[in-house]
């Protein structure tokens, strides 16, 4: 009997043309994928590059930042076969960008609008973020979650803050913060420091 990663893996190469081909209007495909993914662990989901001029696509398969399914992540990222013109990433990668802009419908966010106190604490980042036009519902801290994941990745976010603090920026505050884009520094050293 094949494994849950087996399935999805042989469902995936079978279909695998029609999800390279895909444009961002596709929503039944995402769809499907996604009902694909869950079988293997509840909250499984994935991001699909733009097949860039190298013509390898990538697709990332997230945890959406769910530590009790990163194992789920890391086995089923290991057993993907080989599969041409694609490349299998596990959890959402660092954009290496000194700023992102997330817009959506009634707000934006910049990693110009975020700035951070911190504190150690057991090895771990303990942070207090300050954001500015700050709303404390599910909406925005969606966004602001996906700021930090692009800013330090998904597996970093997990595993190296301990605990995340919201607050609304006072922009006479600014000056005892750090800017967002320095707490990857922070992190990176804090990696390096226990290894």
């Amino acid at each position: 009997m094949a494994s849950k990663e087996q399935e999805f893996w042989d469902w995936f190469v079978q279909n695998q043309a029609t999800y390279y081909n895909a444009t961002q209007d596709d929503l039944e495909l995402f769809s499907t994928l996604e009902e694909q993914l869950v079988k293997v662990c509840k909250v499984l989901t994935f991001e699909l590059s733009i097949v860039p001029d190298t013509a390898i696509k990538e697709l990332c398969i997230s945890a959406d930042g769910m530590k009790s399914c990163f194992p789920s992540v890391i086995e089923l990222v290991r057993v993907a076969p080989s599969i041409p013109n694609w490349k299998i990433r596990a959890f959402r990668q660092r954009i290496h960008n000194d700023n992102i802009l997330i817009s959506l419908d009634d707000f934006s966010l910049s990693y110009d609008d975020v700035y951070f106190l911190y504190a150690q604490e057991k090895g771990k980042i303990s942070l207090e973020l300050y954001i500015r036009n700050f709303q404390n519902n599910d909406h925005f801290l969606g966004a602001a979650f996906t700021l930090l994941d692009a800013l330090l990745g998904e597996y970093d976010v997990a595993t190296q803050i301990s605990t995340i603090e919201w607050s609304l920026l006072k922009e006479e505050e600014i000056p005892i913060l750090s800017p967002f884009i320095l707490l990857r520094v922070l992190v990176d050293r804090n990696k390096a420091l226990k290894n």
